[in-house]
Protein backbone atom coordinates (compact mmCIF):
# COMPACT_ATOMS: atom_id res chain seq x y z
CA UNK A 1 0.00 0.00 0.00
CA UNK A 2 3.05 2.34 0.76
CA UNK A 3 4.66 1.52 -2.10
CA UNK A 4 1.20 2.48 -4.36
CA UNK A 5 0.84 5.40 -2.60
CA UNK A 6 4.76 6.88 -2.69
CA UNK A 7 4.49 5.66 -6.59
CA UNK A 8 1.46 7.96 -7.23
CA UNK A 9 3.16 10.99 -5.28
CA UNK A 10 5.68 10.55 -7.67
CA UNK A 11 3.83 10.44 -10.67
CA UNK A 12 1.89 13.63 -9.38
CA UNK A 13 4.85 15.40 -9.37
CA UNK A 14 6.34 14.71 -12.87
CA UNK A 15 4.72 16.31 -15.84
CA UNK A 16 1.96 13.99 -18.17
CA UNK A 17 4.18 13.48 -20.75
CA UNK A 18 6.89 11.53 -18.72
CA UNK A 19 4.45 9.87 -16.36
CA UNK A 20 4.05 6.79 -18.55
CA UNK A 21 8.14 6.66 -18.88
CA UNK A 22 8.35 6.74 -15.06
CA UNK A 23 6.22 4.80 -14.09
CA UNK A 24 7.89 1.95 -16.42
CA UNK A 25 11.22 2.56 -14.72
CA UNK A 26 9.47 2.06 -11.24
CA UNK A 27 8.06 -0.88 -12.43
CA UNK A 28 11.39 -2.43 -13.74
CA UNK A 29 13.35 -1.03 -10.48
CA UNK A 30 10.70 -3.37 -8.42
CA UNK A 31 11.42 -6.29 -10.79
CA UNK A 32 15.15 -6.20 -10.36
CA UNK A 33 14.37 -5.69 -6.50
CA UNK A 34 12.76 -8.89 -6.39
CA UNK A 35 14.75 -10.88 -8.64
CA UNK A 36 17.80 -9.71 -6.81
CA UNK A 37 16.11 -11.03 -3.68
CA UNK A 38 15.26 -14.25 -4.90
CA UNK A 39 18.38 -15.16 -6.64
CA UNK A 40 20.25 -14.71 -2.80
CA UNK A 41 17.38 -16.50 -0.89
CA UNK A 42 18.29 -19.43 -4.33
CA UNK A 43 22.21 -18.75 -3.50
CA UNK A 44 21.51 -19.12 0.31
CA UNK A 45 19.63 -22.43 -0.53
CA UNK A 46 22.28 -23.68 -2.08
CA UNK A 47 25.10 -22.89 0.63
CA UNK A 48 22.56 -24.52 3.07
CA UNK A 49 22.59 -27.81 0.82
CA UNK A 50 25.83 -28.03 0.32
CA UNK A 51 26.51 -27.51 4.28
CA UNK A 52 24.33 -30.32 4.84
CA UNK A 53 25.67 -32.53 2.50
CA UNK A 54 29.18 -32.22 4.23
CA UNK A 55 27.24 -32.81 7.51
CA UNK A 56 26.09 -36.23 5.91
CA UNK A 57 29.98 -37.18 5.11
CA UNK A 58 30.62 -37.24 8.89
CA UNK A 59 29.34 -40.33 10.88
CA UNK A 60 26.22 -39.59 12.78
CA UNK A 61 22.96 -42.24 14.45
CA UNK A 62 20.80 -43.07 12.19
CA UNK A 63 17.89 -40.78 13.89
CA UNK A 64 20.51 -37.88 12.81
CA UNK A 65 20.82 -39.33 9.77
CA UNK A 66 17.39 -39.75 8.50
CA UNK A 67 16.76 -35.96 9.73
CA UNK A 68 19.80 -34.71 7.31
CA UNK A 69 18.52 -36.81 4.48
CA UNK A 70 14.95 -35.63 5.00
CA UNK A 71 16.19 -31.59 5.24
CA UNK A 72 18.85 -32.25 1.82
CA UNK A 73 15.37 -33.64 0.30
CA UNK A 74 13.26 -30.52 1.50
CA UNK A 75 16.11 -27.84 -0.02
CA UNK A 76 16.33 -29.81 -3.23
CA UNK A 77 13.02 -29.80 -3.82
CA UNK A 78 13.05 -25.71 -3.24
CA UNK A 79 16.15 -25.29 -5.43
CA UNK A 80 13.86 -27.24 -7.86
CA UNK A 81 10.74 -24.55 -7.31
CA UNK A 82 12.42 -21.58 -6.73
CA UNK A 83 11.20 -19.11 -10.03
CA UNK A 84 13.42 -18.72 -12.84
CA UNK A 85 14.37 -14.82 -13.72
CA UNK A 86 12.49 -13.72 -16.28
CA UNK A 87 14.43 -13.45 -19.48
CA UNK A 88 14.06 -10.06 -21.64
CA UNK A 89 12.37 -10.78 -25.24
CA UNK A 90 14.52 -10.03 -27.99
CA UNK A 91 13.37 -10.16 -31.92
CA UNK A 92 16.46 -10.83 -32.95
CA UNK A 93 17.69 -14.70 -32.58
CA UNK A 94 21.51 -15.27 -33.73
CA UNK A 95 21.44 -17.23 -36.51
CA UNK A 96 17.93 -16.55 -37.49
CA UNK A 97 17.90 -14.60 -40.45
CA UNK A 98 21.14 -16.08 -42.01
CA UNK A 99 19.99 -20.02 -41.78
CA UNK A 100 17.34 -19.39 -44.82
CA UNK A 101 20.50 -18.33 -46.89
CA UNK A 102 22.14 -21.45 -47.29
Amino acid sequence: MRRAKRLALKLAAVPLEYQASVYVKEANLLRVKSEEKQRKKLQELRAQLKGLKEKLGSPHTQATLDQLKREIECAEKSIKKAPQPKRNWSPVFSGSFESSTK
